[in-house]
């Protein structure tokens, strides 16, 4: 296993940042079988993208200027750096600076607990809701990044005081991933690691970290992890039984054996996570981490906070992100097959993939190419559905067919953000639409 891992100090606690939407739900903090019902505490407009490790709070880079910097990037809210325990005036000065640019923020303090049994937990609590929570730009609170399974009872009984206490700001907590061994997730297996967090904490999202490109060790040459899909099906079906959505943080930074990534590299990410369900997207990493122990490179901003060729990559992929992120935020998720035998395959190699196209999808992929294909509903009677290409090193064109019956397809372009009808031949009970997609890049129709 690779193990990329999280476990050094840069990312773990100190990125916040997914403050992505991270709201937390909760109701108890003991396990229960039968799921309560979840409360919003964040509903996005917009489609929720952000990073870890933001710009340090020492060296002047907390500005204004940087922060627009950010928002130029796509992301749509603010994290804490990681880097150094903030102060209470660091955080207030975030979140002033945020709210000057039109974001609000995810705020770390590490007066936080994890558990209520800590000494005065309730007492220090109070003191954060009461230095933050009528800061106009404050999103949530971020708690841990990575934790094992003995550390879900603390946090459910900290999320339901909060929530209580402040229900407007959702606490975050991001969740190792697949994988991850089981004496890192303190389980059995993935699954049971996942499904105790959900009943124990009782989050408004599930988030996860993975990823995906690497170097060999031995030929030097680029691979791919095979627990990709695996994990976002795995998140897909667990959140989605429990009625939340689901997060992923994605790699951007060379570390360890993770390899400088290809923009198509970067897309790619970015559309699986559509495709499977994800309502909001982060990072890893936004600026360069400090690490005497760790080789980083290629962050989107450089440690002496000039721009990385990866910002101006990200930037680009977070545009399509964003435009077709706001076309499905409101669409709830139906199915999501593969098609190709490779793309088939890459499903199946570690248990939790995704089951087979069944035999009465509304669409099939009638032509070339390795692709994924998410169904969605939106309303009462339209119906979507994105068409991802597995490739991200190549373009790919391709055919599907949509059983709409004598509704025509219309396709959403990325350049105009508008709808328009796409490339179909009416065929019997519905049409065949041609479809191109860059590398890495996805499709989205409607009808």
């Amino acid at each position: 296993m690779r193990n990329h891992l999280h476990l050094n100090p840069l990312h773990g606690n100190l990125c916040m940042a997914m403050g992505l939407l991270l709201l937390s739900v909760g109701a108890s903090a003991q396990t229960q079988s039968a799921p309560a019902a979840p409360i919003v505490e964040w509903a996005p407009t917009e489609f929720p993208i952000s990073y870890w490790c933001g710009p340090p709070l020492k060296g002047g880079f907390v500005t204004p200027e940087r922060f627009e910097e950010i928002k130029e990037a796509g992301m749509t809210y603010i994290v804490p750096e990681g880097e150094n325990r903030p102060t209470v005036a660091d955080n207030l000065a975030l979140l002033d600076t945020a709210h000057k640019v039109g974001m609000k923020a995810f705020i770390q303090d590490v007066r936080l607990p994890h558990s209520l049994s800590e000494p005065d937990a309730q007492q220090r609590i109070h003191a954060v809701i009461k230095d933050y929570a009528k800061h106009p730009a404050l999103l949530g609170y971020f708690l841990k990044d990575e934790p094992p399974t003995s550390k879900f009872k603390g946090f459910g009984e900290v999320v339901a005081f909060m929530r209580q206490h402040d229900p407007g700001h959702p606490i975050f907590i991001n969740l190792l991933p697949n994988y991850a061994t089981p004496k890192q997730l303190e389980a059995a297996n993935y699954e049971e690691y996942v499904t105790r967090f959900l009943d124990e904490v009782r989050p408004f999202v599930l988030c996860y970290d993975h990823y995906h490109f690497a170097m060999d060790k031995t030929t030097g040459q680029a691979r791919d992890g095979v627990h990709f899909f695996p994990n976002l099906a795995i998140a897909r079906r667990l959140a989605k039984a429990r009625g939340i959505p689901f997060f992923q943080i994605t790699l951007v930074t060379q570390h360890f054996s993770f390899r400088d990534l290809t923009e198509g590299e970067i897309r790619f990410e970015a559309m699986q996570t559509l495709a499977y369900g994800g309502k909001g997207l982060l990072w890893f990493t936004y600026w360069h981490p400090k690490s005497q122990s760790i080789q980083w490179s290629h962050a989107m901003i450089n440690r002496d906070g000039t721009r990385n060729p990866h910002y101006y990559m990200v930037q680009r992929v977070n545009r399509e992100l964003q435009a077709l992120g706001k076309e499905l935020l409101p669409a709830e998720s139906l199915s999501v097959f593969h098609a190709g035998a490779a793309s088939i395959a890459a499903t199946q190699k570690v248990p939790g993939g995704v089951a087979p196209r069944a035999a009465d999808e509304m669409v099939n992929v009638v032509g070339p190419g390795e692709v994924s294909v998410g169904t969605f509903k939106r309303g009462q009677n339209e119906h979507l559905a994105l068409v991802a290409n597995v490739d991200y090193k190549k373009p790919l064109q391709t055919r599907v067919f949509v059983a709409s019956g004598a509704k025509r397809p219309h396709r959403f372009n990325l350049t105009t953000r508008t709808w328009e009808n796409a490339k179909a031949l009416a065929q019997i009970g519905g049409y065949a639409v041609d479809v191109e997609l860059t590398p890495g890049g996805a499709a989205l129709l409607k009808w």
